[in-house]
């Protein structure tokens, strides 16, 4: 009479498969991390990109509808300012370009305005902070626009061009210098990005 025996695992050779099954387990958690944060990656800069191109497209718009139109102060004060940039600190806000601008578009003519705007440009707590203001000649309660065009902001240096000489800082005013730059260079260092140079052309380019 022959008498079987079952076959089966040993102790060791069960403790070596959870080995390699841990191992593996670990492994595969590991590729599913990588590709999870470099998903996050792609989508956090493509979110830059994204306020890059908007934030371009804005400037390249009142940049190229620059007018030299003065625009009076609180109370009538006289006119003078209507394109002014560079580093124009005031306070804690930093103040880097200020101009006026045609063809802001008003549907239907819904509301009762022209079509000129004052526009100006901050860097306020590492943001690119775009100002407008709905009437060109402000008074106490002309309303305001605020929108924050990009953030991770860590510099901004501008320079004007015209008729081929470069400057950093442009102030026209009826009193100063009656035109406009043909050529303004915006220089910004993002965050995680690094420096970002664009060119846009007044009217006085063409």
């Amino acid at each position: 009479m022959t008498v079987s025996r079952e076959s089966g695992f040993t102790l060791v050779e069960m403790l070596v498969a959870l080995f390699v099954l841990s191992l593996l387990t670990a492994a595969g958690t590991a590729m599913l991390m990588q590709t999870l944060d470099g998903k996050e990656q792609v989508e956090a800069r493509s979110d830059v990109l994204r306020e890059i191109d908007l934030a371009r497209a804005t400037l390249k718009s009142d940049i190229g509808q620059a007018v030299v139109r003065p625009v009076r102060g609180l109370y009538g004060a006289r006119a003078d300012q209507f394109f002014a940039g560079g580093d124009l600190r005031d306070g804690d806000s930093q103040t880097i370009l200020f101009l006026v601008r045609r063809g802001w578009e008003n549907p239907g003519a819904l509301e009762r305005r022209g079509s000129l705007q004052a526009v100006e440009y901050r860097i306020e707590d590492g943001a690119l902070i775009r100002i407008a203001r709905t009437r060109p000649d402000a008074m106490e309660r002309t309303p305001e626009q605020r929108r924050v065009l990009l953030s991770g902001v860590q510099e901004a240096n501008l320079e004007f061009a015209r008729a081929g000489q470069w400057s950093p800082e442009w102030f026209g005013g009826v009193r100063a210098a009656p035109q406009l730059p043909e050529i303004v260079r915006l220089t910004l260092t993002l965050e995680g990005v690094g420096e970002v140079d664009q060119l846009f052309m007044t009217g006085e380019a063409f």
